[in-house]
């Protein structure tokens, strides 16, 4: 599952009329980077993608991609989570659902070695991290120090950026955006509770709670595309995700 319901704000009016993971790449969008690497993998029997904001642009960006009914949309008439887009594509699929924010750009060798990973931890979910400094991350999460368990998770807000940099190390683990959620921890939630929620503020604290979350370093070249110097960066460099 791609996520590409959210506006993308960040971008200013480079999303004025189309969605985010649209923008070009170059010779091809975010989305359809992303679409086309899950695509050769295996593991993968199904493609949904969630749009909202602009869902056109989604839907236009992949008519070309010849995936025929590999390839599904969940159309949001307004946007209702993340959380509520996963359970609901859960209630289709009733399968372990690889999941990845639509904004994302990835090497496909860490993208490989994640999925490969899986392998390792049939019991557990697992959350992709990546090492960041504190002071640019915009999330960050804690491991059991016997295991790959995760401890805890939170989100930074902007407010309390200050605070956070005085209590953390130098270097951080932050969310990288990559998950794979087994279907019987899905089976934990109800989906109608899960509208208006996001993945991070309530799939994530119910699977640590429940002590099934591990999480897994994304290894290689990774950026999330959060505005318009992202993706002059992205544009400018794509010859190292690849």
């Amino acid at each position: 599952m791609i996520l590409c319901a959210g506006r993308g704000s960040r971008m200013g009016d480079l999303t004025k009329n189309i969605a985010k993971p649209a923008l070009s790449l170059g010779s091809e969008q975010i989305v359809t980077r992303l679409v086309k690497q899950v695509s050769k993998f295996d593991l993968v029997n199904n493609i949904f993608v969630n749009c909202s904001y602009q869902a056109f642009s989604i839907v236009d960006a992949l008519k070309s991609t010849d995936l025929g009914l590999r390839l599904n949309f969940l159309w949001e008439r307004e946007y209702m989570g993340t959380a509520w887009s996963l359970a609901t594509v859960h209630e289709v699929s009733k399968t372990d659902i690889l999941t990845i924010h639509g904004d994302l750009l990835l090497s496909t060798s860490g993208l490989s070695e994640f999925i490969e990973s899986t392998k390792n931890f049939s019991d557990y979910s697992i959350m992709s991290f990546h090492r960041r400094n504190s002071s640019q991350a915009r999330s960050f999460l804690e491991l059991e120090s016997d295991s790959f368990r995760v401890r805890k998770f939170n989100s930074i807000l902007p407010s309390c950026r200050d605070l956070v940099q005085n209590q953390l190390p130098i270097e951080v683990l932050s969310n990288s955006g990559l998950y794979l959620f087994r279907s019987r921890h899905l089976n934990l939630f109800d989906k109608v509770t899960l509208s208006g929620n996001d993945i991070v503020s309530s799939i994530i604290p119910k699977l640590i709670a429940e002590r099934v979350l591990v999480g897994q370093e994304f290894v290689g070249p990774r950026l999330s595309i959060e505005d318009a110097k992202d993706l002059g960066f992205a544009q400018d460099h794509i010859s190292q995700f690849n």
